[in-house]
């Protein structure tokens, strides 16, 4: 009869060690990356909306109510659009 060969060979086994260690810097890189984030509410879309947040707290209100009249009408214009369309 056939020997039967094992599910693993010493081979393969050498193979994903080999893998393992070199990809073990670049997981320990990431981890030391991230690690200062961890535990914060912090992702990739906040600055554009943390720096309108700025912006609106410098700009004096009149240029507010020029920016929410602005804003209105281009409510009004997409909403018309889609009705339209």
């Amino acid at each position: 009869m056939h020997e039967r060969l094992p599910l693993t060979t010493d081979r393969e086994i050498h193979a994903e060690r080999k893998i393992f260690g070199l990809a073990l810097p670049a997981v320990l890189l990431a981890i030391a990356c991230l690690i200062a984030f961890l535990n914060k509410a912090y992702t990739i879309d906040d600055p554009p909306f943390l720096l309108e947040a700025r912006q609106i707290l410098e700009t004096p209100p009149s240029a507010l109510v020029l920016y929410a009249f602005v804003g209105r009408r281009l409510e009004e214009q997409i909403k018309d659009g889609i009705s339209a369309g």
